[in-house]
């Protein structure tokens, strides 16, 4: 998901940036311009700011992973980084999630193999995470040629102070878990 719409590489891009425009110029008009006349000493908290970026981290092995950086500023007392990591197989253009790459039940062994390394991480560096039984999703996520990295943006399992909470699990734990026809990739 990119500018709010889901994207594989055939969509034309510029209708989905437009889109996206669109939509979120129809909420700032709708939702926000009615409030700045009644709130005249503090009409920069009702200025909306986005800023999205992105950046290729893998290109090798038939794949092509990207970071896109957002930035948002909608209201309040700060704004929200997040970061999304899309993957393509570079033999069918199409994207490919955390579903492709492991087995169901093998899924299950890395959510918890994942816990398991933030609870470490959690007593060690003594990081504040709201709940660290209740990480549900690991859906975001990179990997280089040592590394998985799982990656939650803020707020998702700890306090905006935190920033991004960052999980690095070594390819060699990683790949006994691997849909056996994933392998040759790694």
């Amino acid at each position: 998901c990119f500018f709010g719409e889901n994207i594989n590489i055939s969509n034309d891009t510029s209708t989905i940036f437009e889109s996206y425009i669109s939509k979120i110029t129809k909420n700032y008009r709708e939702e926000i311009l009615p409030l700045k006349d009644s709130l005249s000493d503090i009409p920069e908290m009702l200025n909306y700011e986005l800023i999205k970026s992105g950046e290729i981290i893998f290109n090798k092995k038939r794949i092509l992973s990207i970071a896109c950086q957002s930035y948002s500023y909608r209201g309040g007392l700060h704004g929200i980084n997040s970061i999304e990591y899309l993957h393509f197989d570079l033999n069918t253009g199409q994207l490919f999630y955390i579903d492709d790459l492991f087995e169901k039940n093998e899924k299950q062994k890395l959510l918890n193999l994942v816990s398991a390394k933030l609870e470490k991480m959690r007593k060690e560096k003594e990081i504040a995470i709201f709940d660290e039984s209740k990480i549900e999703s690991i859906d975001n996520f990179y990997f280089d040629d040592d590394y998985f990295y799982f990656v939650f943006n803020p707020y998702e399992i700890g306090p905006y102070s935190e920033g991004y909470i960052k999980i690095k699990i070594d390819v060699s734990e990683i790949e006994p878990l691997l849909k056996k026809s994933i392998h040759p990739w790694f």
